[in-house]
């Protein structure tokens, strides 16, 4: 978001005492360079909510002790500013077929390692899982380092793959073996302790969302996507990825907007697939209820989502979520969800009252849930009134992800 926040005293790491001799890695997901090149190395305050959040939150508690960034990228980059240094390792790469993902995959365990034996850390925090998390276990073994897992995906293995398979096994086994381990949300939690994880070694937090409530909603930068509220807007926001359910979506919902001109479907995000999302809406008789807005700064989202009628996320079983912020955005805004019947969403939503579940990569079944929303002007009403009491336990978590860091890392 553009408003900032200044973390409460209390949170505030101390450089010159309690960071002393201390030296940070952070192993995770995304462009960990575009985001510390945005935010810069020593962020006084920090966007709340967001891609950047947790980054920003991460530099802002270690100051200015010496920090390596390291995350897998589909390219091999470096990057240094001040007292942090970032690198990714070249993996991911789409095309290239499932082995060499594998091979790739499996090379990160090396070049995570290396890394850290020329950084020497005295405290990690990863996010990663596989390779990248053993080679950190291995390190805070040999060396004694501080190691704390960072959890935002699925724990559940739902893949036949015997690769995989055995890499759930040693992610299971470091797991039980952590000193600590901090996760989004009651699902992961749930899922941590049942493969083993003790309580006692759990950490678990979630984002204040009360940040959506002093947002400009009607700013002049967003469009008015309802047209003086003459249109019914499905909204869908993430990234344009097959397995966020993005062509699901559009199969569902293409019947209903050609029986109703006032219905608009509206994707607000970017990724891999946009252009072959585009191309399949060129070829719609329904194309011009089709919206597709590309990259929206996170500061306009709130505008966006709040003309939404529903918003829809149809992820799919291929995607390892273990949280979906936009759930909860959307209540904080009033706005009911559809979701899959799957993975975190039915701990997230009631089915009937704040939004509908329909059964995971059923098209027909999303169809219909979508059209009980759309075509029944009542039920949907009773869908607002309960997204907007959804949302009021999303405005105050008990801990948020700078106090889970204090609390695991806090001297």
């Amino acid at each position: 978001m553009n408003e900032k926040h200044a973390f409460p005293r209390h949170l505030r790491p101390d450089t010159k005492r309690g960071r002393i001799g201390d030296r940070y890695v952070y192993c995770r997901h995304g462009d960990i360079i575009d985001e510390l090149n945005r935010i810069g190395p020593a962020p006084e305050k920090i966007s709340e909510g967001g891609g950047d959040h947790y980054l920003a939150a991460f530099l802002h508690f270690v100051g200015d002790a010496p920090t390596l960034l390291l995350a897998a990228r589909p390219e091999n980059a470096t990057c240094a500013i001040e007292n942090v240094r970032a690198r990714t390792f070249r993996c991911y790469r789409r095309g290239g077929g499932r082995w060499k993902s594998h091979i790739e995959e499996a090379m990160l365990f090396f070049r995570v390692l290396q890394s850290l034996i020329s950084f020497r850390p005295t405290k990690i925090l990863c996010a990663k899982i596989g390779p990248a998390l053993w080679a950190c276990f291995l390190y805070s073994r040999w060396k004694g380092a501080f190691l704390v897992h960072s959890r935002h995906t699925r724990v559940e293995l739902l893949s036949s793959n015997p690769v995989r398979r055995l890499w759930f096994r040693m992610d299971r086994w470091v797991l039980q073996r952590l000193p600590k381990v901090i996760c989004h949300g009651p699902y992961l939690y749930q899922q941590l302790l049942d493969i083993g994880v003790r309580a006692g070694n759990l950490v678990q937090y979630n984002v204040n969302y009360r940040y959506l409530l002093q947002a400009d909603l009607s700013s002049g930068e967003v469009p008015d996507l309802t047209e003086g509220e003459t249109r019914f807007i499905i909204f869908f926001v993430g990234r344009i990825h097959e397995n966020k359910g993005v062509f699901d979506l559009l199969e569902a919902a293409a019947p209903l907007l050609e029986r109703d001109p006032r219905l608009l479907l509206v994707y607000a995000g970017n990724g891999p697939d946009f252009d072959r999302l585009e191309s399949l809406v060129r070829c719609q008789p329904c194309a011009s209820q089709v919206k597709l807005m590309g990259f929206v700064e996170h500061g306009q989202l709130p505008a966006l989502m709040a003309q939404a009628g529903v918003v829809v996320t149809p992820t799919r079983r291929a995607l390892t979520e273990g949280w979906c912020k936009v759930v909860p955005e959307s209540f904080v805004l009033g706005r009911p969800v559809i979701a899959p019947n799957f993975g975190p969403f039915p701990h997230m939503l009631e089915d009937g009252v704040d939004g509908l579940l329909f059964e995971v990569e059923d098209v027909a079944d999303l169809r219909r849930k979508l059209g009980t929303v759309v075509e029944d002007p009542a039920y949907h009403k009773r869908l607002l009134t309960g997204a907007r009491k959804a949302g009021e336990r999303y405005l105050m978590p008990e801990l948020d992800f700078p106090g889970a860091l204090q609390e695991v890392f806090g001297e």
